[in-house]
């Protein structure tokens, strides 16, 4: 005869509720898009940098400021300077990503961890 198995949850996990505090947390997402503009620097081109100095960090988003930033980006036939930042390249947030996507995962989760407490 087969017995019967009870699973009694004590501690109720509001998945909407926590979703919601980790979206609209805008220090996470602020730590995230620093994080982010750390993690990619190596891959962002640098000459004098002003592209680097110039930029404007806020939750979910980094606006490089100069007026050729966006020229730069989409510079796929441009020459770029390895001397200061070796890897450097256009689109260099997609460049990034297969090494650095882990380690912007891994601190968001710290962050989460510690300060949000979830």
């Amino acid at each position: 005869m087969a017995g019967n198995i009870i699973v009694q949850i004590k501690n109720k996990i509001n998945a909407a509720v926590i979703a919601h505090r980790v979206n609209t947390d805008p220090g996470l997402w602020t730590f995230a898009a620093n994080t982010w503009y750390k993690l990619m620097e190596p891959w962002t081109p640098f000459d004098t940098g002003l592209l680097m100095d110039e930029v404007l960090i806020e939750p979910k988003q980094i606006y490089y400021v100069m007026n050729y930033a966006t020229y730069v980006y989409h510079g796929d036939h441009m020459n770029f300077q390895t001397q200061h930042h070796p890897l450097a390249c256009s689109h260099w947030d997609k460049a990034a990503e297969p090494t650095q996507l882990p380690k912007l995962k891994q601190a968001m989760q710290g962050y989460i961890n510690t300060r949000l407490k979830l």
